[in-house]
């Protein structure tokens, strides 16, 4: 059995935390957040008895894990990865990978040199609408793609820690934090796209937000972000329009020419190549890091090389974006 030590519980620790609850293959034998009081009331809360470390290289020593995972803000995941890996552990590591392409680079490097194994959890390649509609794209159903677009937004984020997310030096902002989702999805399925257009709004009246459509031979990807000071629940979706037929998605739903369909974890378009009962994208890629340790086999759905590419083709877009 696999023990692994979750580092942060944050916003989205939570989304991590509660897959190894579920997972009666895998021990999480530690939580690691420097704010320990805050943290230990909430472990209460989650009725968890699970130990609790302030400092990673602590718990890494006495609770020897044999990988972590790390969801804590982004401005930390170079230094808390490479610390990880040099003290023998593999890491799964929230996105974004980094906030620049020398830190991903950094990660790479010492991934390399201690053998230990790193994954970026890009969790939107795990999310069953959208890898249904890869499975659409890939097979060619309703011929060529013609058009897609992707959305992503919610009122500005106003819960984490010393407000970094709203720091632009810490998160990288709208583009780097929230639209990255779609824009590495967009990559994944396509790869780099020819050029681009992008118009970013930054910061101010509690409002960010960007544009940004990817051109490729024969059809465009566009990619709403944005965070707004009105209220709005957290939204996301796409549309797909295609030669002969349309998919479209609205959170979890996805309708195929107006149809809804049914998905299901057993679903051979949803296949993540081990067996998983689960719709939840983070227990899915969670379950696919841990296959993937047992096995030996490389991380096909998300390679150091993809994840550090999406982080460098989002700072070309912040630098090249018309500012407004």
């Amino acid at each position: 059995m696999l023990k692994v030590g979750l580092i942060g519980l944050g916003v989205m620790g939570p989304g991590h935390y509660f897959p190894y609850r579920g997972m009666s293959d895998v021990e999480l034998v530690a939580v690691c957040d420097e704010r320990y009081d805050l943290i230990k009331e909430k472990l209460t809360n989650f009725q968890s008895d699970t130990p609790l470390y302030a400092d990673m290289e602590e718990m890494i020593r006495e609770c020897r894990p044999d990988f972590v995972d790390i969801v804590t803000p982004t401005f930390t995941h170079a230094d808390l990865a490479i610390k990880a890996m040099e003290m023998g552990c593999d890491v799964l590591c929230e996105k974004p990978m980094a906030l620049s392409p020398e830190d991903c680079a950094r990660m790479i490097e010492a991934s390399k040199r201690t053998g230990r194994r790193l994954m970026i959890a890009h969790v939107v390649r795990f999310m069953a609408p959208y890898m249904y509609l890869k499975s659409v794209i890939d097979s060619g159903k309703f011929g060529k793609l013609l058009r897609l677009d992707m959305k992503r937004i919610s009122s500005i984020p106003r819960a984490s820690r010393d407000n970094w997310m709203q720091d632009f030096d810490k998160s990288g902002g709208v583009i780097l934090d929230l639209s990255i989702h779609d824009i590495d999805f967009a990559r994944y399925v396509f790869g780099d796209p020819k050029e681009f257009t992008s118009v970013y709004y930054t910061q101010k009246n509690e409002t960010e937000y960007s544009t940004v459509t990817m051109l490729y031979d024969g059809f465009s990807v566009s990619c709403e972000g944005g965070w707004y000071g009105a209220y709005i629940p957290f939204t996301c979706g796409y549309t797909a329009v295609f030669e002969k037929g349309m998919v479209t998605a609205a959170g979890d739903d996805v309708f195929e020419n107006g149809n809804k369909i049914e998905l299901r974890a057993d679903m051979p378009e949803l296949s993540i190549g081990t067996p998983t009962d689960s719709l939840d994208g983070y227990a899915r890629e969670i379950r696919y890091f841990i296959s993937k340790l047992e096995s030996g086999e490389p991380f096909e759905t998300v390679t150091t090389d993809s994840s550090a590419g999406t982080v460098a083709l989002c700072r070309k877009i912040i630098g090249e974006a018309k500012k407004i």
